[in-house]
């Protein structure tokens, strides 16, 4: 969806403040359940001593592997929580944004989504200042410089919806709603996100 950079950059910056800290507690935990279990592996197997070496071998091995596993999920609940974070503070920071700025992002990714140019814009309850009549004039003004049809009108507020608009046209609707813009930057940037603040590990 067009008109997301300033929430991509904002993501990124959240998320690099907050994951070497999550990533030390990650590690922390991790260690700690490694530790345990190798000291339960350690138990058992002087348990089990009598009953043979290689059965002893057997058990330390099953305990190992349940224990690199939870490493495993450890580092995974890790990256999630810092990516999650990250974009709970975009969601906050986009609803913040100055009015020229938050207008500005929101032309850009409604005129991606506006086909006939006749469509209806219905604004979030809480954004009817902000995306109301004078979003609308905006719009239809940079749809006439693109050179497209302009007589996009103001439809009513939505109540089912945080913050943002719909767009309308007919029985079709397209979500320009806060959560579906950072949703469509969630899955065109997560993997990018993930592989810069996490590539060291491997």
């Amino acid at each position: 969806m067009a008109g997301t950079e300033k929430i991509t950059q904002r993501i990124l910056q959240q998320a690099q403040e907050q994951a070497a800290e999550l990533r030390q507690q990650a590690e922390q935990a991790a260690a700690q359940a490694k530790q345990r279990a190798c000291a339960k592996a350690e138990q058992d197997a002087q348990a089990i001593a009598a009953q043979g070496q290689t059965e002893c071998r057997e058990r330390q091995n099953r305990i190992m592997a349940v224990a690199d596993l939870e490493m495993r999920k450890q580092r995974l609940a890790a990256k999630r929580q810092v990516l999650d974070e990250a974009f709970e503070a975009a969601r906050t920071a986009l609803a913040q944004l100055p009015e020229a700025e938050y207008r500005a992002l929101y032309i850009k990714a409604v005129l991606a989504a506006v086909e006939k140019g006749d469509e209806q814009i219905a604004p979030a309850q809480a954004d009817v200042q902000r995306l109301g009549q004078d979003f609308v004039n905006l719009l239809n003004q940079a749809l006439q410089r693109a050179g497209r049809r302009a007589e996009v009108t103001l439809a009513h507020e939505r109540t089912d919806i945080a913050g943002g608009c719909v767009v309308c046209s007919g029985g079709m609707e397209v979500d320009c709603s806060h959560q579906a813009l950072l949703c469509a930057v969630r899955e065109k940037t997560e993997g990018e996100i993930n592989h810069m603040l996490f590539a060291q590990e491997g």
